[in-house]
């Protein structure tokens, strides 16, 4: 991908700041046609922190390997606020996360992003009750650009920055899914 580093930061913060399917934004056409966001898609990469993340136990079938493959970016990253949002009749919470270090996958992420967790999100009521533990903690973020209704759109999911995670990630990249 040819993004420049601001521009891809700018599209996870507008793909997540709605947590809809919907961050128009342009993209260099040289990369070809985006593909379409379907089901299989929206069950890896869906807008929500994984249970880990809460400090969940999870099985072995969880799919983060198949996440990987699937992902444009893979990004760790340091979670530095979580604010608390009652504004406009609905609550929320905007979550910052500052990248660390290089890109597991993809390009590099220098800008801080923000995402925006609203009370519909199956996120939400977990990031609630563990709002206080978050801050602090790093994840791992990834990400890829869809085609939805015509529409270019940016679909992410938080993992665990955990032994297990790290070598899904791995395994999936010695395996070739990565570029494909």
């Amino acid at each position: 991908m040819s993004a420049s580093l601001p521009r891809l930061a700018a599209l996870l913060v507008l793909a997540a700041a709605s947590c809809v399917p919907a961050a128009s934004a342009a993209r260099d056409p040289a990369a070809g046609p985006l593909p379409p966001y379907g089901a299989a898609e929206a069950a890896l990469l869906d807008d929500r922190l994984g249970a880990e993340v809460f400090g969940a136990l999870v099985d072995t079938s969880e799919p983060t390997g198949r996440r990987a493959a699937l992902a444009d970016g893979i990004v760790r990253a340091r979670v530095t606020t979580l604010t608390a949002d009652n504004s406009g009749g609905s609550e929320s919470y905007s979550l910052e996360l500052a990248p660390v270090g290089d890109a597991l996958k993809g390009p590099s992420v220098n800008e801080r992003l923000v995402l925006s967790i609203r009370v519909t999100n199956p996120s939400f009521a977990a990031l609630k009750a563990s709002a206080d533990e978050l801050v602090g903690k790093s994840v791992i973020v990834l990400y890829k650009h869809f085609n939805e209704s015509g529409q270019a759109s940016l679909r992410w999911h938080i993992e665990a920055d955990n032994e297990r995670v790290l070598r899904a990630i791995e395994q999936a990249r010695l395996l070739g899914a990565f570029g494909r």
